[in-house]
């Protein structure tokens, strides 16, 4: 396991944890009326609640798993 902060590490985090952000309020959302889904547009709900906390527990996991797969380099 290597806990050690990397750019590479945090940049994929960042951007992992954005897409899940904004493709899960889309599963969310799309119920099935009259067998259709509703447009949701990936800014609607950008600065929710529930997408910021998505957004960083979906980061926080990548990273975490990203490390316990790392080598230590010591």
């Amino acid at each position: 396991m290597n806990f050690k902060v990397t750019l590479w590490k945090t940049i994929v985090s960042i951007i992992v944890g954005f897409l899940a952000d904004i493709s899960l309020p889309q599963l969310k959302i799309c119920k099935l009326i009259n067998g259709s889904c509703p447009q949701v547009y990936w800014y609607s709900n950008i600065f929710d609640l529930y997408s910021i906390i998505v957004w960083i527990l979906t980061t926080l996991i990548i990273y975490f798993i990203w490390s316990l797969f790392q080598k230590n380099k010591d």
